[in-house]
Protein backbone atom coordinates (compact mmCIF):
# COMPACT_ATOMS: atom_id res chain seq x y z
CA UNK A 1 0.00 0.00 0.00
CA UNK A 2 1.31 3.22 -0.97
CA UNK A 3 2.01 6.65 1.35
CA UNK A 4 -1.33 7.82 0.49
CA UNK A 5 -3.26 4.83 1.12
CA UNK A 6 -1.83 4.27 4.38
CA UNK A 7 -2.74 8.39 5.18
CA UNK A 8 -5.89 8.03 4.19
CA UNK A 9 -6.85 4.93 5.97
CA UNK A 10 -5.62 6.20 9.07
CA UNK A 11 -7.50 9.67 8.74
CA UNK A 12 -10.22 7.78 7.84
CA UNK A 13 -9.60 5.70 10.63
CA UNK A 14 -10.31 2.18 8.52
CA UNK A 15 -7.28 1.36 10.70
CA UNK A 16 -7.43 0.22 14.58
CA UNK A 17 -4.64 -0.93 16.66
CA UNK A 18 -1.73 -2.20 15.47
CA UNK A 19 -2.17 -1.31 12.20
CA UNK A 20 -2.48 2.65 12.81
CA UNK A 21 1.28 1.95 14.20
CA UNK A 22 2.22 -0.23 11.31
CA UNK A 23 0.57 2.70 8.98
CA UNK A 24 2.82 5.17 10.18
CA UNK A 25 5.99 3.13 10.42
CA UNK A 26 5.53 2.88 6.71
CA UNK A 27 4.38 6.65 6.37
CA UNK A 28 7.89 7.64 7.88
CA UNK A 29 10.13 4.59 6.05
CA UNK A 30 9.01 6.15 2.52
CA UNK A 31 9.07 9.49 3.63
CA UNK A 32 12.84 9.17 4.40
CA UNK A 33 13.76 6.76 1.33
CA UNK A 34 11.94 9.60 -0.65
CA UNK A 35 13.72 12.06 1.19
CA UNK A 36 16.94 10.65 0.53
CA UNK A 37 16.47 10.14 -3.41
CA UNK A 38 15.26 13.76 -3.87
CA UNK A 39 18.68 15.07 -1.79
CA UNK A 40 20.87 12.44 -4.03
CA UNK A 41 18.95 13.15 -7.25
CA UNK A 42 19.88 16.95 -6.46
CA UNK A 43 23.20 16.27 -5.38
CA UNK A 44 23.87 14.64 -9.27
CA UNK A 45 22.79 17.27 -10.66
CA UNK A 46 25.16 19.70 -8.84
CA UNK A 47 28.19 17.10 -9.59
CA UNK A 48 27.32 17.28 -13.12
CA UNK A 49 26.89 20.85 -13.37
CA UNK A 50 28.42 22.95 -10.96
CA UNK A 51 31.95 23.85 -10.39
CA UNK A 52 31.54 26.01 -7.69
CA UNK A 53 30.04 23.38 -5.13
CA UNK A 54 33.57 21.60 -4.39
CA UNK A 55 36.43 23.33 -1.76
CA UNK A 56 39.63 21.94 -2.67
CA UNK A 57 42.48 20.96 -0.25
CA UNK A 58 44.79 18.65 0.18
CA UNK A 59 43.28 15.42 1.42
CA UNK A 60 45.45 13.10 3.36
CA UNK A 61 44.49 9.52 2.47
CA UNK A 62 45.07 7.46 5.36
CA UNK A 63 42.67 10.07 7.65
CA UNK A 64 39.69 10.35 5.13
CA UNK A 65 40.30 6.44 5.29
CA UNK A 66 40.08 6.08 8.61
CA UNK A 67 37.56 8.46 9.41
CA UNK A 68 35.09 6.11 6.84
CA UNK A 69 35.74 3.28 8.96
CA UNK A 70 34.65 5.70 11.74
CA UNK A 71 31.31 6.48 10.27
CA UNK A 72 30.22 3.30 8.88
CA UNK A 73 31.39 1.01 12.48
CA UNK A 74 27.79 0.97 13.84
CA UNK A 75 27.09 -0.94 10.95
CA UNK A 76 29.85 -2.93 10.61
CA UNK A 77 28.89 -4.07 14.54
CA UNK A 78 25.59 -5.18 13.04
CA UNK A 79 26.62 -7.55 10.38
CA UNK A 80 29.31 -9.33 12.64
CA UNK A 81 32.21 -7.88 10.52
CA UNK A 82 35.94 -6.85 10.46
CA UNK A 83 37.70 -4.76 8.56
CA UNK A 84 41.46 -5.05 7.80
CA UNK A 85 43.65 -1.54 6.62
CA UNK A 86 46.56 -1.70 4.86
CA UNK A 87 48.69 1.50 3.88
CA UNK A 88 51.57 1.94 1.69
CA UNK A 89 54.30 1.86 4.80
CA UNK A 90 57.21 3.66 3.25
CA UNK A 91 54.56 6.57 1.67
CA UNK A 92 52.85 7.91 4.15
CA UNK A 93 53.49 11.43 3.74
CA UNK A 94 52.88 11.33 -0.14
CA UNK A 95 49.40 9.57 0.67
CA UNK A 96 48.14 12.90 -0.17
CA UNK A 97 45.71 14.11 -3.16
CA UNK A 98 44.00 17.23 -4.20
CA UNK A 99 40.13 17.00 -3.92
CA UNK A 100 37.20 17.84 -2.09
CA UNK A 101 37.55 16.26 1.66
CA UNK A 102 34.08 16.03 2.42
CA UNK A 103 32.66 14.96 -0.77
CA UNK A 104 35.39 12.16 -0.88
CA UNK A 105 34.61 11.17 2.47
CA UNK A 106 30.95 10.49 1.06
CA UNK A 107 32.16 8.75 -2.15
CA UNK A 108 34.37 6.25 0.30
CA UNK A 109 31.45 5.77 2.55
CA UNK A 110 29.18 5.09 0.22
CA UNK A 111 31.50 2.66 -1.46
CA UNK A 112 32.74 0.57 1.77
CA UNK A 113 29.01 0.76 3.02
CA UNK A 114 27.94 -0.94 0.07
CA UNK A 115 30.56 -3.87 0.34
CA UNK A 116 29.58 -4.13 3.89
CA UNK A 117 26.05 -4.77 2.85
CA UNK A 118 27.34 -8.03 0.66
CA UNK A 119 30.19 -9.24 2.84
CA UNK A 120 30.41 -12.49 4.59
CA UNK A 121 32.88 -11.79 7.10
CA UNK A 122 35.14 -9.16 6.42
CA UNK A 123 36.06 -5.73 4.32
CA UNK A 124 39.60 -5.14 3.00
CA UNK A 125 40.97 -1.74 2.46
CA UNK A 126 44.45 -0.81 0.60
CA UNK A 127 45.83 2.14 -0.20
CA UNK A 128 49.01 2.22 -2.12
CA UNK A 129 51.24 4.66 -3.78
CA UNK A 130 51.81 3.35 -7.61
CA UNK A 131 54.41 5.08 -9.67
CA UNK A 132 52.81 8.52 -9.72
CA UNK A 133 49.09 7.36 -8.51
CA UNK A 134 47.30 6.39 -5.49
CA UNK A 135 45.03 3.62 -5.32
CA UNK A 136 42.20 3.04 -2.59
CA UNK A 137 41.14 -0.60 -3.14
CA UNK A 138 38.07 -1.99 -1.09
CA UNK A 139 37.78 -5.62 -1.44
CA UNK A 140 34.87 -7.63 0.45
CA UNK A 141 34.33 -11.47 0.43
CA UNK A 142 30.83 -11.32 -0.17
CA UNK A 143 29.10 -13.46 -3.33
CA UNK A 144 30.30 -10.96 -6.34
CA UNK A 145 28.25 -8.68 -8.12
CA UNK A 146 25.95 -10.90 -10.89
CA UNK A 147 27.76 -10.43 -14.15
CA UNK A 148 24.99 -8.94 -15.97
CA UNK A 149 25.10 -5.55 -13.24
CA UNK A 150 28.79 -5.53 -13.27
CA UNK A 151 28.79 -3.19 -16.44
CA UNK A 152 26.55 -0.85 -15.01
CA UNK A 153 27.54 -1.03 -11.48
CA UNK A 154 28.09 2.97 -11.62
CA UNK A 155 25.19 4.09 -13.27
CA UNK A 156 22.59 5.46 -11.74
CA UNK A 157 19.16 4.05 -10.30
CA UNK A 158 20.71 0.62 -10.61
CA UNK A 159 19.74 -1.80 -8.13
CA UNK A 160 21.28 -4.73 -6.44
CA UNK A 161 19.59 -6.82 -4.20
CA UNK A 162 18.92 -4.56 -1.19
CA UNK A 163 16.42 -2.76 -3.07
CA UNK A 164 17.91 1.24 -2.34
CA UNK A 165 17.83 4.05 -4.82
CA UNK A 166 20.69 2.81 -6.96
CA UNK A 167 22.16 6.46 -6.73
CA UNK A 168 24.90 5.74 -4.26
CA UNK A 169 28.06 4.51 -6.56
CA UNK A 170 26.79 6.55 -9.66
CA UNK A 171 27.21 9.60 -6.77
CA UNK A 172 30.89 7.89 -5.79
CA UNK A 173 31.84 7.81 -10.18
CA UNK A 174 30.80 11.62 -10.11
CA UNK A 175 32.69 12.88 -7.07
CA UNK A 176 35.67 10.58 -8.22
CA UNK A 177 36.22 11.49 -11.63
CA UNK A 178 35.17 15.59 -10.43
CA UNK A 179 38.45 15.02 -7.89
CA UNK A 180 40.71 13.67 -11.25
CA UNK A 181 40.25 10.11 -10.47
CA UNK A 182 39.06 7.20 -12.05
CA UNK A 183 36.71 4.20 -10.33
CA UNK A 184 36.55 0.78 -11.90
CA UNK A 185 34.74 -2.53 -10.06
CA UNK A 186 35.73 -6.28 -11.03
CA UNK A 187 34.62 -9.57 -9.04
CA UNK A 188 37.63 -11.67 -7.97
CA UNK A 189 38.35 -15.26 -9.01
CA UNK A 190 38.62 -16.06 -5.17
CA UNK A 191 34.99 -14.97 -4.98
CA UNK A 192 33.98 -11.17 -3.71
CA UNK A 193 34.05 -8.28 -5.73
CA UNK A 194 36.56 -5.12 -5.79
CA UNK A 195 36.27 -1.60 -6.30
CA UNK A 196 39.19 0.29 -7.32
CA UNK A 197 39.89 4.36 -6.90
CA UNK A 198 42.64 5.96 -8.40
CA UNK A 199 43.72 9.81 -8.09
CA UNK A 200 46.99 11.39 -9.04
CA UNK A 201 49.50 12.22 -6.21
CA UNK A 202 49.05 15.89 -5.01
CA UNK A 203 51.80 17.86 -6.49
Amino acid sequence: MSISGYAEGIRDEVFQGDKVKKGLDVIIQESNRLGKIVAEMTLLAKLDSEDGIFQWSSVNVKDIVSETIERIYPLLTKRGLSVRTTFTEDADQQLVIHADRDKLLQALINVVGNSVKYAKRQIQIKVSLIRNDIEISITDDGDGIPETLLPHVFHRFVRGKDGETGLGLAISRAIVERCGGVITAQNLDTGGANVMMRFPVSA
